[in-house]
Parts: structure tokens; sequence; C-alpha cells
């Protein structure tokens, strides 16, 4: 089996985190998986400039995706979005795969959280720095 996630968004660039995910036969490729969700959405059809992302993921990506699809399902749409626009994610392995690369990465909870910047090694590994921890819960104690 051969695992892709894919998603397409208008020039707006909104619904960039929606992404779709693929569990296809080996003898499909990154093509099958882009037609399919062609087919599966439709309003592409419309768009005057569409922008469409794929790429080839390994099994363990897939259900770390799979397990995210259903917390975000969980939790509601409003409440994804506030997470995902600031960048916040529960785990690092949903950091690693649906973060904003360009900015501040933070992995916890709303006001308890590691914050972590993302870096490329030189062997082109994917990486992600620690800078700081925050919690309000110390910002209040030593207001004290």
């Amino acid at each position: 089996m051969k695992y892709y996630r894919v998603v397409a968004t208008d020039a707006s660039g909104i619904g960039w985190n929606d992404w779709e995910l693929y569990e296809l036969d080996d003898i499909e490729d990154i093509h099958d998986a882009e037609e399919y969700y062609r087919r599966n959405n439709t309003w592409l059809e419309l768009c005057d400039c569409e922008r469409m992302h794929s790429e080839e993921i390994t099994e363990e990506q897939y259900n770390t995706s799979m397990q995210y699809k259903k917390y975000c399902e969980a939790i509601g749409s409003q409440k994804v979005y506030e997470l995902q626009s600031s960048n916040l994610y529960q785990l690092k392995e949903w950091a690693i795969l649906y973060a904003d690369k360009d900015k501040p990465i933070k992995i916890g909870f709303p006001y308890m959280y590691s914050v972590y910047k993302h870096q490329i090694t030189a062997k082109g590994k994917s990486i992600l720095n620690f800078i700081y921890y925050y919690s309000k819960h110390d910002i209040e104690r030593i207001k004290l």
C-alpha cells in the first residue's frame, strides 16, 4: 500500500491545512490521488487559480494524520481554526505534519505550551528546536 495526502485551495489560500488522506494500491501513484481529490472536490473546476499540493507519506504519518483528523472532528471546526491560526498542536507528530514552518510552532495546550523553531539540517532532515516554555499559571505565580 502507498499513502498520500493532498490539499488544494484557490488563490486566497483558505483551507491550506485541510488535507485529505488516501490509502492506495501499489500500482497507483500520486497523480491518482490528485485525481481522487478532484472528484471529491468539484469546486476545483470553478477555480480560476487552483493551488494543489500532494505528497507521499509513510504508513506511520498516515496513521498520525488519521488521529489528527478524528481529533479535529471531535473538537469542531471553529476550535481547530483557532488552534491552527495560532500554530498550536497537542502532539509533536501533528506539528511536524501540519504546522506552518515559517512561524514559531507551539506544542501543548492554549495556556501551557512549548515553543519550537523549525529547521532543516545539513542532511535535509526536518527538526524542531526548543526555544522556550510558556505557562499562564507560572506568570500568575510570579505576579504574587
